[in-house]
């Protein structure tokens, strides 16, 4: 926003210390550095590189991207020190001094130094010296809804701090009949979402006017269930504003059981072609109303059944044996077995039979 003469003012995770180029600056630095003075660098972060070709042959130079060299005095915690002016190169220095992020260097005793980041503004921005700033800011989701940003910044002749909050609008999802919610994935048709939980945090917008008036924004919705469609519908998204949005669910709960009735402890399920995660033989899930085919193996047991889901359900997927074709050839091996021993019962039969016959 703005370019670089915007920034924020005060952000919760940023050391950049504001200074002004040109003036003389008092800021707060390390509270361990012992008075006295010391040198400093004004150093650009991006490290100057110069190179090109010498009779054919390339070369390459790079070095610390020094903006000047300057006198530092510290006394209990404040460093004093004066910056070059803007587009000026100060002492020793290879680049001129512009507005932005930049690094003071302080040379300690013994070989030791002390870096800290600074922002470098022009003399408008002189009574916010000192101040922490930083050109960006990370917000937790989770706390999105009650955060506001100060800006500071120029604009129509003077520098002014305006309150900014993210362009956040928030659905809340619920079961009146289960409470809250999880495993939800919610899609706004043309507008980034990100969903924690049973909440959903939508970005209305992903360039933020300054005091601009904000106005709703209609979104199409559609809500997912541990993958399932559960809603689709239209709602007016405002800034800042929460909705709580009811979804009708039932819980479906399965349960993997042999042909005797025993609960398999391992195997696997699969609702309408979906593979669903479940232990120790059992699971519980929250679906929309509908018709569901239900699947399951269990080493060498497989079972289905078609459901119509209307009401909380406890099903007892019962599974079957599934013979492969190892399973086939034993028992033709045994039906041949069997077949042999009976045909020699048969023969050993006759033969005793006869012999009776000619002894009378």
């Amino acid at each position: 926003f703005n370019g670089s003469r915007a920034v924020f003012l005060r952000p919760s995770s940023s050391r950049r210390i504001l200074v002004i180029a040109g003036v003389n600056n008092s800021i707060r630095v390390n509270k361990s550095i012992p008075n006295g003075e010391y040198a400093g660098d004004i150093l650009v972060p991006k490290r100057f590189v110069y190179q090109g070709m010498a009779e054919g042959v390339p070369y390459r130079f790079e070095s610390e991207s020094l903006v000047g060299r300057l006198l530092v005095k510290v006394r209990d915690g404040m460093a004093s020190l004066t910056l070059p002016k803007l587009h000026s190169v100060g002492a020793g220095g290879l680049l001129p001094l512009r507005v932005g992020e930049a690094l003071l260097r302080l040379r300690l005793d013994r070989g030791n130094s002390l870096t800290e980041p600074i922002y470098v503004l022009d003399g408008k921005f002189e009574d916010f010296m000192g101040e922490a700033v930083s050109r960006s800011e990370e917000i937790p989701l989770t706390k999105i809804s009650n955060t506001s940003l100060n800006v500071l910044l120029f604009s129509n002749g003077d520098v002014k701090v305006v309150e900014l909050r993210p362009p956040i609008s928030i659905l809340k999802f619920y079961d009146p009949d289960h409470g809250s919610l999880s495993n939800l994935t919610v899609r706004v048709e043309n507008l980034p979402s990100k969903t924690l939980g049973d909440t959903s945090y939508i970005l209305l917008r992903d360039v933020e006017p300054i005091q601009a008036t904000s106005h709703p924004i209609l979104g199409t919705i559609d809500v997912f269930v541990n993958g399932f469609k559960a809603k689709v519908f239209g709602l007016s998204l405002e800034e800042g504003k929460m909705v709580k949005i009811p979804l009708r669910l039932h819980k479906l709960s399965v349960m993997l059981v042999d042909q005797s009735g025993e609960v398999l402890r391992s195997g696997r399920l699969r609702v309408n072609g979906r593979w669903m995660k479940i232990e120790n033989g059992s699971c519980s899930y929250l679906l929309p109303a509908g018709v569901y085919r239900l699947e399951a193996v269990s080493g060498k047991f497989s079972g289905s059944a078609t459901i119509n889901l209307s009401s909380d359900t406890l099903v007892k997927l019962r599974l079957y044996r599934i013979y492969d074709i190892d399973d086939v050839l034993t028992l033709t091996a045994i039906m041949e077995l069997l077949t042999l021993l009976a045909l020699v019962l048969i023969y050993a039969i006759l033969r005793i039979s006869q012999q009776r016959i000619r002894l009378k």
